[in-house]
């Protein structure tokens, strides 16, 4: 399913800017800086042993995110399965598969998805542990934490949700500490080279400090917009549903007579609670990240087991509701992960458009690029008009400029082949030929030079087409 739902490389820069970074390491030139998008080592250290194996092309990017993917879906069948049977395991895993969010989540190199599998990890190693009391699984598993935190700082507040499964079930203060202090001399050999590398005595979190006050987006917020801060769930939109259903089992969970079940509701709620108002600092007090689907997918799949368990006893009282709901989440899921699937694989078209760009960027040939803004259907349309007045159809384009040299960035982060050229490409001259049209002339191309390609893409896809020497202007 993650190779069939797979989307094509994010436009948003995150990505695109990973995969050169690395690149660049490969080709000797080192990082540009550290940033938080190359401090994330999780990420980044498996992402240069791929490129070292196999090479460059651009269809590599997928191997790791949809086996990080497929590896934290086991780990949740395993937790559903010790949690209560292999019956929940497997509907835990299925759900997770068919997650809508996971289509995109799953197919990129954003932290979410390397967090969600290395707390799975963690999450089983400890429930192992619960049976068997070996101290070795809790020395595991503070290293699949300190993994998780490798790829995003905020992996974190899942840390006194951890720490809550260990201690109801068991009482075990020599459990808490051993997993306290596994996770913690690794905290401190990363905190040790981060401040050695960057003169921070913060170590990585000076980093991502930096790079958090660097960040236009993220406003300083006055107190009532904080608060309401909860509000902006609403961009979750179909998904919100799923959300307030699994805080309702969580709440519900509380009840449990089983401590595991208990302290795993809890740390779903710790997590939400911390994502939607966590500040980066106090004397400039905004949200460490806005809200939004890609954020909420690192614990999502830990609340559909909670939500899949509070379920399961729903049924003793009020089977037909159960049932209900749980057709109605698994038609839905499937349904809309369907609908995700693009027209043309992403991973097969990202190949052909390999095939076509760099042989084109390596001779510093001209190509163009086209942006096609969305088009609401008649339906959608009508439902803009009846709302807000507006004839979507006829409205301005007035991003394309930013669409622009963002695809412009994921043209020379993916496709190059010697990154010692990026900036020959990322810095070439853009000129607008129409509203939606840019011509990209590399830096060093030739005069009498012509367009070899045209690149046409939008929020989500993107496809490569040649242009004969014949039809170029």
């Amino acid at each position: 399913m993650r190779i069939l739902t797979a989307e094509y490389v994010d436009i948003g820069g995150d990505n695109a800017t990973r995969w050169i970074e690395v690149h660049r390491v490969l080709d000797g030139l080192g990082l540009t800086a550290w940033t938080h998008q190359t401090m994330r080592w999780t990420i980044s250290v498996p992402v240069w042993v791929l490129m070292k194996l196999f090479g460059t092309n651009p269809m590599l990017y997928y191997v790791l995110p949809i086996l990080t993917a497929s590896l934290g879906t086991v780990f949740v069948y395993l937790i559903g399965e010790e949690l209560h049977s292999r019956r929940l395991g497997i509907a835990a895993a299925v759900l997770t598969i068919l997650f809508p969010q996971m289509a995109q989540t799953g197919s990129q190199l954003w932290p979410s998805v390397f967090i969600f599998a290395f707390l799975a990890v963690t999450i089983w190693l400890i429930l192992v542990w619960l049976r068997r009391r070996s101290p070795a699984l809790l020395i595991l598993a503070g290293v699949a934490f300190v993994l998780a935190w490798g790829a995003r700082e905020t992996a974190i507040y899942f840390f006194p949700g951890l720490l809550l499964l260990i201690w109801l079930p068991s009482r075990s203060f020599k459990g808490v500490l051993t997993f306290c202090l596994t996770s913690g001399f690794f905290f401190g050999c990363e905190w040790l080279y981060f401040w050695l590398d960057t003169g921070s005595i913060l170590g990585r979190l000076g980093v991502a400090k930096h790079a958090m006050d660097d960040r236009e987006t993220l406003l300083t917020l006055p107190l009532k917009d904080y608060l309401l801060n909860i509000l902006d769930y609403s961009k979750l939109r179909g998904l919100l549903a799923v959300l307030i259903l699994s805080l309702i089992a969580c709440v519900s969970e509380l009840r449990s007579t089983d401590q595991r079940r208990r302290a795993l509701a809890i740390m779903y709620m710790i997590f939400m609670f911390l994502m939607t108002y966590m500040v980066s600092s106090i004397s400039r007090p905004q949200i460490v990240h806005p809200i939004g689907s890609r954020y909420w997918c690192s614990v999502a799949p830990f609340g559909l087991i909670t939500l899949l368990l509070w379920l399961s006893s729903l049924k003793v009282g009020s089977p037909r509701a159960a049932k209900v709901c749980t057709v109605l989440l698994f038609g839905a899921f499937a349904a809309f992960t369907l609908l995700k699937i693009p027209p043309t694989n992403s991973i097969v078209q990202i190949g052909k458009d390999a095939e076509i760009l760099t042989p084109l960027l390596a001779e510093k040939r001209p190509f163009v690029m086209r942006y096609l803004a969305w088009q609401p259907n008649a339906i959608e349309q009508a439902f803009i008009w009846i709302f807000t007045g507006i004839n979507q159809k006829d409205r301005k384009l007035t991003q394309v400029p930013l669409f622009m040299a963002r695809n412009l960035d994921r043209v020379a982060a993916m496709f190059l082949g010697d990154s010692r050229d990026y900036d020959n490409v990322r810095y070439a001259a853009m000129t607008p030929q129409d509203e939606n049209v840019y011509l990209v002339t590399p830096n060093g191309a030739p005069p009498d030079a012509t367009p070899g390609a045209e690149v046409i893409f939008d929020r989500r896809l993107c496809r490569v087409k040649p242009i004969p020497s014949s039809a170029a202007p």
